[in-house]
């Protein structure tokens, strides 16, 4: 079972991350994971501009990082709204994927 009021309320540092590359900073990741790359820091750039939105589609070739992407604005929204979240995805080994992702950046759930 997923404990959603420990991840709403894994805010580090004080307050608010204004952007994704700011929460992206304060997420706990292991070492594979200390910068992102230039086409992951283009995407979060581009997703910055929409936050408000509510149907975002980040699209990067398969191994691009999107799942990374992903999740960090999962977290950043979550931290916004103070809400829990769901990473939706289509198949099982996608669900592997994720969790082992989230693991290596440091926003890991309990599954």
């Amino acid at each position: 079972m997923v404990d959603f009021a420990k991840l709403v309320s894994s805010l580090i540092g004080g307050g608010i991350a204004r952007t994704l590359h700011e929460t992206f900073s304060r997420i706990d990741c292991q070492v594979g994971h200390v910068e992102l790359r230039p086409s992951q820091l283009k995407e979060i750039e581009a997703l910055d501009q929409c936050l408000v939105r509510q149907d975002v589609v980040v699209k990067l070739p398969t191994g691009g990082g999107g799942t990374t992407i992903g999740l960090v604005y999962l977290k950043h929204q979550m931290d916004r709204g103070g809400n829990p979240g769901v990473y939706l995805v289509p198949t099982v080994q996608l669900v592997e994927q994720v969790i082992e992702e989230s693991k290596k950046i440091g926003f890991c759930v309990d599954a």
